[in-house]
């Protein structure tokens, strides 16, 4: 291995155990949509309630749709769910679906003005008008303020998808073709996105989610996977290793057994986007 790559793979570890330390305490997420048992990082415990968690899903589905109209990336979703569920786990109660709808709508505005891809940005104004008369700019700017103050300005959140880039790199070469490999992250990815609105996750850790997702689309039996079982044990030994995460630890079975459950559901959707990557207008990416 030349300098260049050590340092180069270096760097790659550093970043990964500052996000692990990142995720663990400054960015932490508590589960507030509840089981009696459940309670947020101030004590109190919520009620569970089925109109919230059908409010959550159609938010995110919302978000999707709106940075998909706009050509934005689907990452913001993840960085405004971020936003979101920790701004709602520190507050005593939620009772009402309008604000819920508020906070939901406010983060995404956070995410794109914070983020600006591609340079885009949107206003208040802008974002008031997508509530259809529900909320003004005033509002949306009133929330943006609450949330930002009590999340201390930590905007820059380490997401699922971010650990699952970086667990790309720790996929023995030989394991698969370069075209595999993209295939198998987009499924990756796209049972990460799936896995954003789903109540289970909320609460785990994003590298855990990602571990998850990763092994559950490394082990499927469907391609593109590894299907040699040496190298899927030589990257949970370097997982181990180099990251000092063991993949068959509680924490990341139960996010593995999670994404089982959302692929068995999803394989319609998955055969869809791999149709979609094969197509000839996107063959000329790869070859």
């Amino acid at each position: 291995m030349s300098s260049r790559s050590i340092a180069k793979a270096a760097d790659v570890l550093d970043r990964w155990y500052n996000l692990l330390e990142q995720e663990a305490n400054a960015y932490k997420t508590a589960n507030y949509l509840t089981t009696p048992s459940q309670t947020n990082d101030k004590g109190n415990t919520f009620d569970t309630d089925t109109k919230m968690v059908v409010c959550r899903s159609k938010l995110f589905a919302w978000m999707y749709d709106l940075v998909d109209t706009h050509s934005l990336d689907r990452e913001l979703v993840a960085v405004a769910a971020s936003y979101m569920d920790r701004y709602l786990s520190k507050q005593t109660s939620i009772n009402r679906g309008y604000i819920y709808q508020l906070v939901g709508m406010t983060s995404l505005y956070l995410a794109i003005k914070i983020y600006r891809d591609q340079g885009k940005c949107a206003g208040a104004a802008s974002f008031a008008g997508l509530s259809r008369g529900l909320f003004t700019d005033h509002d949306i700017v009133k929330m943006e303020n609450s949330m930002l103050n009590t999340l201390d300005w930590r905007m820059f959140p380490p997401t699922a998808v971010t650990f699952g880039t970086m667990l790309l790199a720790m996929i023995p070469r030989g394991a698969c073709s370069p075209f595999s490999r993209h295939s198998m992250f987009e499924r990756i990815r796209f049972l990460l996105e799936l896995s954003i609105a789903v109540p289970f996750f909320l609460g785990k850790k994003p590298s855990n989610i990602a571990i998850g997702a990763f092994i559950e689309i490394m082990e499927s039996e469907e391609q593109p996977n590894v299907s040699d079982k040496i190298h899927q044990a030589h990257f949970k030994r370097r997982l181990y290793i180099l990251a000092g995460i063991d993949s068959d630890s509680n924490e990341v079975t139960i996010c593995r057994n999670a994404m089982k459950k959302i692929h068995q559901e999803a394989k319609v959707e998955l055969k869809k986007k791999d149709a979609a990557i094969v197509s000839p207008e996107h063959c000329e990416l790869y070859c």
